[in-house]
């Protein structure tokens, strides 16, 4: 990625796009997390999800169409666009340790996607 995008640009994004419920209860609850660090596990059961892959595909969506509104979509675009990802080892994808970026973290609550 070139450089980092900013909370401004984000939120002029998340302006264009309507979660979904069950968008908004993982993001929420990634928002609400303890230094806004969570597993893909507890992202899935936040939002209801049977799988974690469903956390992955619907932030990866949406990463993917935050790019294209921004015009940042050189491939690939992928979820590291809205957090980072803590390595540990030992641990499946399952357990993957997803960290919100901080620009991302204040646009969504400036565009009142969480509170």
């Amino acid at each position: 990625m070139s450089r980092e995008i900013t909370s401004r640009e984000f939120k002029r994004a998340l302006a264009q796009i309507t979660p979904t419920d069950q968008q908004k209860k993982f993001l929420q609850a990634h928002y609400r997390a303890v230094g806004r660090v969570a597993t893909t596990t507890n992202l899935k059961v936040a939002a209801g999800y049977k799988s974690y892959g469903a956390v992955n595909l619907q932030y990866g969506g949406l990463a993917k169409r935050i790019a294209k509104i921004l015009k940042r979509s050189a491939p690939p675009v992928r979820l590291d666009l809205l957090v980072k990802f803590v390595p540990r080892k030992k641990l499946s994808n399952e357990h993957w340790i997803l960290h919100m970026r901080p620009a991302f973290a204040r646009a969504l609550r400036s565009a009142n996607w969480v509170k």
